[in-house]
């Protein structure tokens, strides 16, 4: 999907650039002045909003890298939430350090349940 100024960048470049011909439809008819003006002109613009698209990109890699780094430290916050909870049904009724398989499985099912 196309943003709205990388069309028109096209639409501006499309004004200046018609296959291979030396003057585009756009151009002044007028002096060689005239014409290099214009172009001038077109390209000014372009190079304006290319710049713009720059900042823009700039600032959604900056977002995105922030919530990859909030995901990331959401995750290892739930994993240490979760081998919390595995450390306390680890004892069993005598305070002797115990834990089964099944132990690990069924602490994991709360922990999932409570989280949903």
């Amino acid at each position: 999907m196309e943003s709205e100024k990388v069309k028109e960048i096209k639409k501006i470049a499309t004004l200046c650039v018609e296959k291979n011909k030396l003057h585009c439809s756009n151009c002044p008819k007028g002096t060689e002045d005239d014409v290099v003006l214009t172009c001038r002109s077109l390209l000014k613009e372009i190079l304006t909003l290319i710049n713009e698209l720059e900042k823009e990109n700039e600032t959604k890699t900056d977002t995105i890298t922030d919530l990859l780094k909030k995901q990331e430290f959401y995750e290892k916050e739930k994993l240490k939430q979760f081998a919390e909870r595995l450390k306390e049904q680890a004892y069993d009724s005598f305070g002797d350090k115990v834990i089964w398989y099944n132990d690990i499985d069924e602490t994991l099912k709360e922990f999932i349940n409570e989280e949903i």
